[in-house]
Order: structure tokens, then sequence, then C-alpha cells
């Protein structure tokens, strides 16, 4: 009997989140599918997981081969798929028991190419709603060319008909950023007809710091030049597709919010993380956003700019001793702690997403060790005698906006930009930033208390 669905898996050292995601494919109310796993040569207990499940469910199939990337471990998957429809699930993901029969029931309804579901974030601080799955998935008949689709480009939200897949000749790109959107992109710019569906969902686990970073939480430049090529070809394929726009759909202004988009998450996911990158990042970050302004409208570029006014996008530093010379906020690291506590503290000042920030720690914590090498030799962290401390700090502070760090908790990363976007007069905020920090420490801490 033809499977209803293959799910597909890549997976590669996988171990510590494989189980899970096995088992909640095993209690699926839809119960004609395949699972099949690519172990992308993995070296830890993936195999033998594997081996266990495959016995046990003889719905599970593990295909092996030697690393060569998530990319070609999901093509493999589509090559080996009998399925009518093809379903793609991460290693570390969830979904609940009916998801499979939902979104098998809306493509049967509307004879639908792909459909699209909800995507809810979880982690062990708590769980989100992704926006743009959620409205995609609330609509009935989604168009190929809707905005929202350039905003969802995980696969985990989707199901895809298998034949007209194959037909497509749509494979994901050999990328280790951005090539599931490249991949569905690519795909939708070849469907007639795409499908909400409204009561069901992906689990999308996302990292804290606590456990490593992903691939979307790092940054170096093959990766860069990796997104930077998967939007490419999507911008490629959309020109392509629009040399005749269908009735209502403007060719310029969609080229343009593609533009944005990539220009949107180059700022967030990697200039962002401006100290964490190196030199040669950072100015092929700056010349990448210097292109796609010749490229956009002045309207789209000024809204860019506009949404991220706390780092100055029109005159952009892209120069970490630049970047030190010229801080919004200065730190000022009172706190006391053990050697684990510290790190995590540093760890969480140099992971806020506003990175135009300086940091004033006394002499006995750098003597100490407490301060992660990684961050010890910054341009934009000075160390001070102890005695007279706040006193020299203050007076050495390059920025109008100060902030003492008394305990040794970890920073959410969102809260310096939170704050230094928050509408209060000039005199106000200076006054009261001190203040406004500990109440927003407290507040995000409680958050993820909840």
């Amino acid at each position: 009997m033809t499977p209803k669905i293959s799910v597909v898996i890549p997976a590669y050292n996988a171990q510590q989140y494989l189980r899970e995601t096995l088992d909640c494919l095993t209690v699926q109310t839809l119960r004609e599918i395949e699972v099949l796993v690519v172990d992308d040569g993995s070296v830890d207990e993936t195999p033998d997981i594997l081996r266990e499940y495959s016995a046990k469910y003889p719905m599970i199939r593990a295909i092996r081969q030697e690393n060569a990337g998530v990319a070609a471990a999901r093509n493999r998957g589509i090559q080996e798929a009998a399925g009518t429809y093809i379903y793609f699930l991460d290693s570390d993901d969830l979904i609940e028991p009916d998801t499979l029969e939902k979104l098998y029931d809306t493509a049967q309804r509307h004879s639908a190419e792909l459909v699209i579901c909800k995507i809810q974030n979880f982690s062990r601080t708590g769980t989100s709603w992704q926006e743009h799955a959620g409205l995609l998935s609330e609509r009935e008949t989604i168009g190929t060319y809707d905005y929202d689709l350039l905003w969802n480009y995980l696969v985990g939200n989707k199901l895809y008909l298998t034949q007209h897949l194959k037909e497509s000749g749509v494979l994901f790109p050999p990328l280790r950023y951005s090539e599931d959107g490249a991949f569905n992109m690519r795909y939708a710019y070849c469907c007639t007809r795409i499908s909400g569906c409204p009561d069901a969902w992906l689990r999308y686990r996302r990292r804290v710091a606590s456990e490593g970073f992903s691939v979307s939480q790092t940054i170096s430049l093959p990766l860069l030049r990796d997104y930077m090529a998967a939007n490419e070809m999507i911008y490629d394929a959309a020109a392509q597709a629009l040399q005749t726009p269908p009735a209502g759909v403007n060719r310029d202004a969609y080229l343009d919010e593609a533009l944005y988009k990539t220009a949107y998450v180059l700022i967030a996911q990697f200039y962002r993380l401006f100290w964490r990158a190196d030199d040669d990042c950072i100015a092929y970050i700056a010349q990448s956003l210097l292109r796609l302004r010749e490229r956009m409208s002045e309207e789209r570029f000024g809204q860019l700019c506009d949404f991220n006014s706390d780092i100055q996008v029109r005159d952009l530093i892209a120069d970490k001793e630049m970047m030190a010379l010229h801080p919004r906020v200065s730190f000022f690291v009172t706190a006391k702690g053990t050697r684990e506590q510290m790190e995590s503290l540093f760890e969480s000042i140099y992971l806020q997403t506003m990175p135009c920030f300086e940091v004033f720690v006394p002499q006995s914590t750098a003597d100490a060790g407490l301060i992660p090498a990684q961050w010890a030799e910054c341009a934009n962290l000075h160390v001070l005698p102890d005695r007279g401390f706040l006193s020299a700090a203050r007076k050495q502070a390059r920025a109008q906006l100060h902030a003492r760090l008394r305990g040794c908790g970890m920073l959410d990363p969102r809260l310096l930009r939170y704050l230094y976007r928050f509408p209060l007069p000039g005199a106000v905020k200076k006054a009261a930033f001190g203040a406004l920090v500990q109440a927003l420490i407290v507040y995000f801490r409680r958050q993820k208390m909840a």
C-alpha cells in the first residue's frame, strides 16, 4: 500500500532529541505513513537509536550516507519517498499526534500542492508562535506571491505533493543557511494551489545560550555567503516567475519585499551578533547591505532604517574599534559569583542584539580569570582598578546611558535594544536607565519562570 505521507528526517549526531522526535511519529493518528531517517554520517549513538526503532516500528526506515550536509540528506529523502505527500521534520522538532492527519486532510480537501500550518517555538524558557506561519495557516487559499511566504522559510510546517515536487525538479541547494528558503520559494513558484491548515502546528525547538548555538545563532563567512546565495536564488526565481505577473501582483513591489527580507535578516541574525563575528564577517555584512540598498526602493530602505534605529543602518559601523568608540550604553559590572555564573553573565552581555555598548569591569574580576577569553580582549571591554571603580568608570564612560550590573544572572538578549528604543524623553531615560535595566531583568526572568 502506498503511504499517504513520507516523513523525511535528516539526522546528524542527533542522539539528544532523536528518540523524542521518533516517538511523536509513532503515535500519529494517520497510520499510513513511512518515516525515512537519513543518517548523515553520524558518529554518536544515532545509528544505534535508528536500529532500535526500525526493528520495533516497520514504518521507520534508516538510510545511511556519508556526511554531506542537511540539504543532501533531505534530497536523498525526496529520492526515496514513496508517499503521496512528503513532510520534512528535523531531528529535534516535534508534532502533535494529529498533525499529519490534519495536513493530509487539508491537502486532499483542497487538492493542494502545498499545505502550510502554524509554528510554535519552544525552549526551556517558554513558548511562542511564529507570526507569518500563523497568518498563512488561516488562509484557505494562499497566493503564490503572498508576502508572508517570503517570511516563512521553514520546511517543517509544510506538506508537499510528492509527484508535483519531483516533476518540478526543485531540490535543496548545497548550502548551510536558508537552503530551506531557496527550496520553498522555488517550489511555491511552481504551485497553483497552496492552502493553510489552521488547526495543526510544528513544535520548533529553539536552543537557549546554555545549550549551545544552532546554525541560526552562529556566524561565519561561509554561512554568510550561503545566506546571500540562497536569497539570490529566491530573487532570481521570483524575477523569472514574474516576467508576466498575474492580476493583482505588483512585480516591482514583490521583488522589493524579497530584498527587504534579505536585508532584515542580514541585520537581525548576523549583524546583531556583531561581537561574535570576526572583521571579515562584519565587512562582508556591510558590503552586502550596501549592495542591497542600491537595489531596494528608498521607501523600503527607509523602513528598514527606522526599524533598526538603534544601529544607524545608513551609517553602519563596520569596525570593532569604531564600535568601541561610539557606544550607546555603558555597563558597569560589579557582580560577584562563581566562575560559571560570571561566564554566563559575560556571554549574555555579548549576546545583546543591540551591539553598541561598552563594558567596565574591576581589576579583581579580570585577575580571577572570570572574563571568558573570547571577550577579555574585546575593544569595548575596559578593566579599571577596584578602588574607586564606579567613580572612574562613570568618568571614562563614552555612552550617555549607564547601567550597573550587580547580579550575575544571564541577561535576556533583547534587553538593551528594548530599553534603547523605549519611548522616553532623553533626560528621563538617562536618569532612569539603570533602574529600568534592573526592572527589565526582573521582568524577563519572571517571564521565563512563568
